[in-house]
């Protein structure tokens, strides 16, 4: 189950809020990105207008993820998904905070530099934190 809430703000939504929260039972085979059931996430996105830079954009957000109780015994148990394979996993929420900004040089030329710090990376208390 997913519920996406965006909130345009002003500049014609080049400022806004959003909002995701997603969740899985465990039972069902992953296959995305990442093998969360369960989803929180926040963040905004602001329009550098304000500063001279028109199409350029600053976005952040807050996120944080977690295994179902039948994926954590499944992986503590040796099991592999597709990213994770941790025979001792010390299950804690992977909690990420990411920051990111696009540039429009040209019109179809818009590096996007982005940092991410990430805590439990991979649900693992014993890993990280992450900085990507």
């Amino acid at each position: 189950y997913v519920i996406n809430g965006e909130l345009p703000l002003a500049d014609g939504g080049a400022i806004g809020l959003f909002a995701r929260w997603a969740w899985d039972n465990g039972s069902t085979e992953t296959f995305a990105y990442t093998e969360a059931d369960c989803a929180l996430s926040v963040g905004g996105q602001l329009s550098s207008v304000h500063w001279g830079r028109s199409h350029d954009r600053l976005g952040i957000a807050l996120g944080i993820d977690g295994l179902s109780a039948l994926h954590r015994d499944y992986l503590a148990a040796c099991g592999c998904g597709i990213m994770l394979c941790d025979g001792t996993l010390d299950d804690g929420h992977e909690r990420v905070i990411e920051a990111c900004y696009r540039a429009q040089l040209r019109r179809h030329v818009q590096p996007g530099p982005d940092l991410q710090w990430i805590a439990n990376p991979g649900y693992n208390r014993a890993r990280g934190p992450a900085r990507v």
